[in-house]
């Protein structure tokens, strides 16, 4: 007989039954998750009293979150975007976790049913009895479990996920069991309390984790499970982001704001970072530099005290856009495997194109003339379309469905917006604005949960840098060999400086380069470095006259 099945499920009737049950489980996680799935619609069909219902889901809800840990291991270790078998599998965890979440809350409403005098609370509606409230406390957990889990994986959450946590957030301050601390073998926080419970997530959505490594999401985890029993809470609605002065405002849907107050949390965050800085040894901030914790630190305080500032910008133009990632490949000598360590070909050697002669060759094959294509139209032939969905500043925040490459955090993206009257004859200067590159770093990656047409989407923010772009070949002076870069060229009337972009190590401070783009050579001195990011540098650039 098949485990799960309705004759085997019919025997669980109690919480001894339920276990023996559980023990016979067999199977990898996701099969086990799925016959758990169909242990919470049986008690959902079955009409059992509260009591034995509550001490049923106790012993799967332990069963359940070890499942989970495990079926959630091969998700952490996966870079974004999500691949469709990858998002399948997380939606089996989810959808365990919110039938869990929902039979606690049903056997807390048959319980806050009762006619018993002894549950009920001076507060309408509330319940004093630690029985009562015991299943409304692990349907807070479970719903802020699975909100956490989803925000660790930086995947985007339903807005009715907040709501349903807020609205058990208000249903448990009603009670006396707020600030309790409630037996449970399976914590997730300590001390195991509601308003620790409620906070935590929270904390995880202000840190903006789509825009963190693998080494500051744990940190901050860590920093969120150990204070959040530490911060004062009110919930709002309909939605109130007036400022306060104790603490963010953050509004989670349009039905539910929070305001924190953040008091203690900062004094605790202030003196760990006054203890970390101050090691000398360093051993307690690896794998951190001294200069990077110090600046997590200063953005956690920022985002977690009264100076959190949504984020806002403007709804971009409904349009597509071209998104390239990486560097350009049109005057380089470069390998395919990106090596910048060749050596010039032998003299005489037939067939032996390389250096100024063999970027003149493909210059006028691909149309170097005034009436060829432009460098930065032939960089972006090989790009992808998505969609510009925002706007803020210098910061874009683009939708894309491609699975590769992926949007690794620090690496640099191109986009060029896609002319709203393309194949109208326009002007030149109209085509020229239309099709300038805007280069920039990745800063934050984020899965989101729907699917268009079968396709993974995932949203990512791109910071880009002050001024218009266009590929470029540098070359050392003295060298023949042209490597790829970017030049940042400055703007009229504007006091940005001249930079230019290429892959980390190939360049340096005080070195006399050649630039060529697709019509020109100038020469150029190489300053300091100014940005440095996946892979790539950022150099100031004083052009020769």
């Amino acid at each position: 007989m098949t485990l799960g099945s309705s004759t085997d499920l019919s025997r669980v009737r109690d919480a001894q039954s339920c276990r023996q049950w559980l023990d016979k489980m067999a199977g990898g996680p996701f099969e086990r998750l799925e016959r758990m799935q169909a242990l919470f619609a049986h008690l959902g069909r079955q009409p059992l009293p509260a009591d034995p219902t509550f001490e049923i889901l106790e012993q799967a809800r332990m069963t359940l979150l070890a499942e989970v840990a495990s079926a959630v291991k091969p998700l952490q270790q996966m870079s974004l975007p999500l691949q469709p078998s990858h998002l399948s599998a997380l939606e089996q965890i989810r959808k365990a976790l919110d039938m869990l979440h929902q039979l606690y809350r049903r056997c807390y409403t048959r319980m806050i049913e009762s006619e018993a005098l002894d549950t009920r609370s001076v507060i309408p509606g509330a319940a004093n009895a630690l029985r009562v409230v015991m299943p409304l406390a692990r349907a807070l957990d479970t719903q802020a479990r699975m909100i956490a889990l989803l925000l660790k994986l930086r995947v985007e959450v339903d807005p009715l996920y907040w709501d349903a946590l807020c609205l058990l957030g208000r249903y448990m301050r009603q009670s006396t069991f707020l600030d309790e601390v409630l037996i449970d073998p399976v914590g997730l926080l300590k001390p195991c309390t509601a308003r620790a419970t409620f906070v935590y997530p929270i904390l995880l959505r202000l840190a903006n984790l789509p825009a963190r490594n693998t080494n500051q999401l744990l940190l901050i985890d860590k920093l969120a499970t150990r204070w959040s029993a530490r911060v004062g809470l009110r919930i709002d609605t309909p939605p109130d982001l007036s400022s306060q002065p104790h603490g963010p405002s953050i509004e989670l849907s349009s039905d539910y704001s929070v305001r924190l107050d953040t008091v203690r949390l900062l004094k605790s965050l202030n003196e760990r970072k006054v203890d970390w800085l101050s090691d000398v040894s360093g051993k307690r901030i690896a794998p951190f530099t001294r200069d990077e914790l110090a600046s997590l630190m200063a953005d956690l305080e920022r985002l977690w005290s009264a100076d959190f500032k949504p984020q806002g910008g403007s709804p971009a133009p409904q349009r597509l856009v071209r998104l390239r990632f990486g560097l350009p490949r049109l005057y380089g000598q470069e390998t395919a495997s990106g090596d910048a360590t060749l050596t010039p070909p032998a003299p005489g050697v037939p067939g032996a194109y390389a250096g100024w002669e063999g970027n003149t060759v493909v210059r006028k094959a691909l149309g170097g003339g005034q009436h060829g294509r432009s460098a930065s139209d032939l960089f972006m032939t090989e790009s992808e379309s998505a969609q510009w969905v925002r706007v803020d500043g210098r910061l874009l925040v683009i939708e894309r469905h491609l699975v590769t490459p992926s949007a690794l955090l620090g690496s640099l993206a191109t986009v060029m917006p896609v002319p709203e009257n393309e194949g109208n004859p326009v002007s030149t200067e109209t085509a020229a604005r239309e099709q300038a590159l805007m280069l920039g770093q990745v800063v934050a990656v984020e899965q989101l949960t729907s699917q268009t047409k079968g396709l993974s989407t995932h949203r990512v923010s791109i910071q880009t840098f002050e001024t218009p772009t266009f590929p470029v070949g540098v070359r050392e002076e003295g060298s023949i060999l042209f490597y790829d870069a970017f030049l940042l060229d400055r703007q009229p009337l504007s006091k940005v400086r001249h930079s230019l972009v290429a892959r980390r190590g190939l360049l340096r401070t005080g070195m006399e380069v050649t630039l060529r783009d697709h019509s020109a050579d100038r020469q150029a001195v190489l300053g300091e470095v100014m940005d440095n990011g996946r892979m790539f540098e950022r150099f100031e650039l004083q052009l020769k006259s």
